[in-house]
């Protein structure tokens, strides 16, 4: 049997009842009708207050804990502190400007910048071949 006949039966609207007879599971069929929700990704802008909030998910917990000491570093430097929730792999910032309830320039400036820093804490070297991060 060729194969574009199989995939003819499969596709023809009558072969249902053949597929049934033979104990065949039914077609698959394509539903637009269905609500599809977007995966997010970057900066989420959210309200009352008005503010960016985005999650950071690590592989390992010495990525989590370099992001967290060079987040924490960045905003004493510049004087401008965000809120911060770490839950097990993944670190949650929300950041605005207090006295105004809103996003800044300030605040978008921050949001690249940290965006940056988990690129930074992110990236690992290769292990060199032979040697594993064990030791053994």
């Amino acid at each position: 049997m060729k194969v574009s006949n199989l995939l003819h039966e499969y596709f023809e609207r009558d072969s249902l009842m053949k597929r049934r007879s033979h104990d065949l599971p039914p077609r698959l069929e394509e539903r637009f009708d269905l609500p599809v929700s977007p995966v997010k990704f970057g900066w989420e802008r959210l309200q009352d207050p008005e503010r960016l909030r985005r999650v950071f998910t690590f592989v390992d917990r010495s990525s989590l804990l370099d992001f967290i000491n060079m987040l924490i570093e960045y905003e004493d430097h510049v004087q401008h502190h965000g809120r911060h929730v770490i839950d097990h792999d993944q670190v949650t910032v929300e950041i605005y400007t207090k006295d105004l309830n809103r996003v800044t320039k300030t605040d978008l400036d921050y949001a690249r910048y940290v965006d940056d820093l988990f690129k930074q804490a992110s990236f690992k070297l290769p292990e060199p071949s032979g040697r594993s991060s064990t030791g053994f």
